[in-house]
């Protein structure tokens, strides 16, 4: 990778917060050659709270926000301090983090939050600061500080200011970016699927090219123009006009409404799907799993390919008759026309295509088309004259010549024999593909039959992993045709929208009343219009840079990386690792989630500075065969990255099934600084409380 400046997050010091009573100190590492640091921690145990309470100290919000629903009593601040909290006694959990460049310490930042018990109470109430549910006689403040370099004077001074203290940060980490360096790695999960990790990539490349800044102008202008049209509606006076901005305001809230539930099956399509090819993995273990899984993923493909066919074909047959049936129904129409134009042409009706000019220069030149001289005011000279006074003009004359060649290709073309048997052709296709896409529906169920009665590779039969694996099959086709008919809704909404911005255009078209709305109206059209046109433009230029450092790195790290040509990220967002022909190919587990690990180098690459990397559970809910692939690509191919991984036990230092441990796979490569485990301990006091421990 080029030279960057460098930003590496030197220490943490986590005090009475999640599961940390206490003081507690780590270390990660800042030598560019031993550039990664291990935290293992059983599950349940604090790794994932140690990643979120940088992203806290950082950003001063939750990584994870909950609602106001919530029943967790665990937060922010050490829940068991918490409930020994004494009236009028206060507690105070805090995060510190030294932040360095690659000429040593930058700055060093400080985010706390204090309890204070005000009143003895039983009830609870959520906490937003504390991000759970708390006693509703305790008050939670906080508050921030930013140890930095002085310019000017030399030396450190701490600045005590929120905004100027995120305003510092955000200058270094913008949190737009915070993906990027801190990262979630069951999102790596999604990357099986081009339309789960389609989310990802589109917010991804929208936040690095500052598109959610468009994005608000585009809202602001959107919503603006709304409320001067319900304004305006409602200035016209009478029912009507009310009626007109009710109905304005209740396509709106519809829309927003469909769009919700459109979004909210997306996540549950997206979950499904995951857990769907975790089975699918799992009933391939075994050699025979393994090929009746590769039977059974072929098969599906032609599944998809042969209605694919068959939707190409339908719409085939909808637009030949579209496009036809006007035809047929005029024919006999056009066929009279015919006939008429040849009565007119036998009675010497339809005009000559000679035109006046023509006349002009055989009279001029006094020769005969025929070639026979003649003389000015004779005979002949006074015929061409009588002529030309019953010339029709030229461009009526071309244009009765041209609508009776029309008339003739129309009847040509609506002969019922030609129809009929172009009909017939693609009603035929349309019967062989149904008839091949029931037969391949028949095998495709044979096969899953088959995997049904596999012995089991596990604690499951596949029986039952058959079952679970249906359901969820089931499930997604459910869950796919709410999003549809959602989509649908959408589509009736936004026609029922712009009939009422029609009917809103009648009411303001009259008059002068309106001109300083319909002005300012006019004006953020224009606005969103050209925002709209900037926004495409600057996420294309992103995405296509996104997708040649993507491709740069899967190219070069995945496993059995020989099979695939490149990388692809569409104009839709789906990222596809394709062969040489451009054909999409099925990846393993493994290699999504090189190709996840590589979407994320490759958007870091683009970025103006080599910021850390800390990922939580980079190996999560994967067998160990592709859980050691994707260890050596961590281990390889991100040199002088600061990297942080946060894993469980069963991720790091176990091979449930035999498989090398990724310890193993990532010691030899001298690239491992430090690894901590996260352990239960005592305090002086004899609490107990989580703790980090260096691993021998």
């Amino acid at each position: 990778m080029t030279e960057k400046n460098s930003l590496l997050i030197h220490k943490i010091e986590i005090n009475n917060c999640g599961g940390f009573r206490g003081s507690h100190e780590l270390e990660f590492s800042t030598d560019p050659e031993k550039n990664i640091t291990v935290i293992q921690a059983e599950s349940g145990r604090g790794k994932s709270t140690s990643f979120q309470l940088i992203y806290w100290c950082l950003y001063g919000e939750f990584f994870k926000p909950q609602s106001n629903t919530t029943l967790d009593d665990e937060g922010l601040i050490n829940l068991p301090s918490l409930n020994e909290l004494q009236l009028g006694k206060k507690v105070t959990g805090s995060v510190s983090l030294t932040v360095n460049d690659e000429n040593g310490e930058l700055y060093v930042l400080t985010r706390s939050a204090t309890a204070t018990k005000l009143r003895d109470e039983n009830g609870k109430k959520f906490d937003r600061l504390n991000n759970s549910r708390i006693n509703s006689g305790i008050q939670i403040e906080t508050d921030c500080k930013l140890r930095l370099k002085d310019e000017k004077e030399g030396g450190m001074f701490t600045e005590r200011d929120d905004s100027l203290i995120n305003a510092e940060i955000r200058s270094y980490l913008p949190k737009d970016l915070s993906d990027f360096v801190l990262f979630d790695g069951e999102k790596l999960m999604k990357f099986q699927n081009s339309n789960d990790s389609k989310a990802i990539i589109m917010d991804g490349i929208q936040k690095l090219s500052g598109l959610p800044v468009v994005d608000s102008l585009i809202e602001s202008t959107a919503y603006t123009k709304q409320e001067i049209k319900k304004l305006v509606a409602r200035k016209t006076g009478g029912a009507d006009g009310e009626a007109l901005a009710r109905a304005l305001q209740d396509v709106q809230d519809d829309i927003a409404d469909q769009e919700k539930i459109r979004e909210t099956n997306k996540g549950l399509l997206s979950e499904n799907r995951i857990r769907y090819n975790e089975l699918q993995e799992i009933m391939g273990k075994t050699k025979a799993g393994k090929d009746v899984q590769g039977r059974i993923n072929k098969k599906e493909n032609e599944v998809k390919t042969l209605k694919k066919l068959q939707n190409k074909i339908n719409d085939e047959i909808k637009q030949f008759l579209f496009k036809n049936v006007p035809y047929l129904l005029i024919r006999n129409t056009l066929l009279e026309s015919q006939k008429d134009f040849g009565r007119l042409e036998e009675l010497q009706k339809i005009p000559p295509s000679i035109t006046s000019e023509g006349i002009d220069k055989l009279r001029n030149a006094l020769t005969c088309v025929c070639g026979r001289d003649f003389e000015e005011n004779d005979e002949v000279w006074d015929e061409l004259g009588r002529v030309k006074e019953t010339i029709i003009d030229s461009d009526m004359v071309s244009s009765i010549s041209q609508g009776r060649g029309l008339i003739s290709q129309i009847v040509d073309q609506s002969n019922p024999e030609k129809i009929r048997q172009r009909y017939d052709e693609l009603e035929d296709h349309e019967i062989d593909i149904t008839r091949q896409l029931k037969i391949t529906k028949t095998e495709l169920a044979e096969l899953y039959e088959e995997r049904r009665t596999l012995p089991s590779s596990g604690t499951e039969t596949y029986e039952q992993l058959d079952k679970k694996s249906r359901d969820l099959f089931n499930g997604i086709g459910k869950i796919q045709s709410k999003i549809d008919d959602a989509k649908e809704q959408l589509l009736n909404l936004e026609d029922d929208k712009t009939n009422l911005n029609k009917k809103y255009e009648e009411a303001v078209s009259h008059g002068e009343k309106f001109q300083d709305d319909k002005d300012k109206v006019t004006i953020l059209n224009a606005i969103e219009k050209l925002s709209k046109a900037k926004r495409k433009e600057i996420s294309d230029i992103l995405r296509d840079t996104a997708e040649k450092a993507t491709n740069e790195y899967f190219m070069m790290s995945a496993p059995q990386k020989e099979e695939f040509d490149k990388v692809m990220i569409t104009s839709n967002y789906d990222i596809l690792a394709v062969d040489e022909n451009e054909n999409t190919k099925l990846t393993s587990m493994g290699q999504s989630h090189v190709l996840g690990l590589s979407y994320v180098f490759g958007c870091r690459s683009i970025t103006e500075k080599n910021t850390f990397l800390f990922i939580d559970s980079p190996l999560h809910n994967i067998s160990g065969e592709f859980r050691n692939e994707v260890a050596e690509v961590l281990a390889k191919y991100l040199p002088n990255v600061q990297i942080v991984l946060f894993v469980t036990d069963t991720e790091y230092t176990s091979g449930p099934l035999g498989e090398i441990p990724v310890r193993d796979i990532l010691k030899p490569t001298n690239k491992i600084w430090k690894e901590y485990a996260i352990e239960l301990c005592k305090t002086d006091d004899g609490n107990t409380t989580r703790c980090f421990k260096e691993m021998k």
